[in-house]
């Protein structure tokens, strides 16, 4: 917002990346772009909203406490306290993996790097044959280049990990790894989407999808 100092966040859809350039192109601004947090990131985030909810109980409920916090202290008193504030901050079961590309649950993203530049997906997907799975058809998928070519992302099943950093620790051209976050990606050239187009009743409705690029225009139906 104009003369306000803060974060922008934006979400779109990739329809919508076309949009989101026109705005960074306009205004001369640059938006950032980040994968969706991770389970760990969205704890870590909760825990800042522990102080408030400690500084909310009534100083005349504490004392009904104190008797087995002195009782719990006497063990692992580090211990005990975590396990207090996972519970405060309402995690109290095991995190569930999820990939950093997609969110998926029960995924891993995989980045593979190497120190020459990647020319194509085909590449990508050869490696993966040659030294992963013979048939990664139903197991790999979104298979994506790093903004500087010298890696690649994909997803697979969590059960494949320990596979696949066993298999990376006897290559010396290029490694694999399970990053916490994503790396920048290359992007195809955003396609301007087509108009609306007019039906009876003077609503919108969207235009069926085109290939190619161009120009499109609406018809009035």
């Amino acid at each position: 917002r104009a003369n306000t100092k803060g974060v922008s966040v934006l979400f779109y859809t990739a329809k919508q990346r076309w949009y989101v350039e026109q705005i960074e192109r306009n205004a001369s601004i640059k938006f950032r772009r980040v994968g969706p947090p991770n389970t760990a990131q969205l704890i870590k985030s909760s825990i800042g909203l522990l102080d408030e909810k400690l500084e909310a109980v009534s100083n005349k409920i504490v004392p009904l406490f104190k008797d087995k916090a002195k009782e719990l202290l006497k063990g692992d008193g580090e211990e005990c306290l975590a396990r207090a504030l996972a519970l405060i901050a309402g995690h109290t079961k095991p995190i569930s993996r999820r990939s950093v590309m997609s969110a998926a649950k029960g995924y891993v993203t995989v980045l593979v790097r190497g120190t020459q530049q990647i020319r194509s997906l085909t590449y990508v997907w050869n490696t993966i044959r040659k030294h992963l799975f013979d048939n990664p058809d139903d197991k790999v998928r979104a298979v994506k280049l790093t903004r500087d070519r010298l890696g690649a992302v994909f997803e697979v099943p969590e059960r494949y990990e320990k596979h696949i950093l066993d298999a990376g620790k006897s290559q010396s051209y290029f490694e694999f790894s399970i990053p916490d976050e994503l790396p920048e990606l290359e992007e195809r050239e955003a396609v301007r989407p087509d108009p609306p187009r007019w039906r009876k009743g003077g609503k919108f409705r969207s235009s069926p999808g085109r290939r190619g690029g161009g120009r499109g225009r609406g018809r009035r139906g």
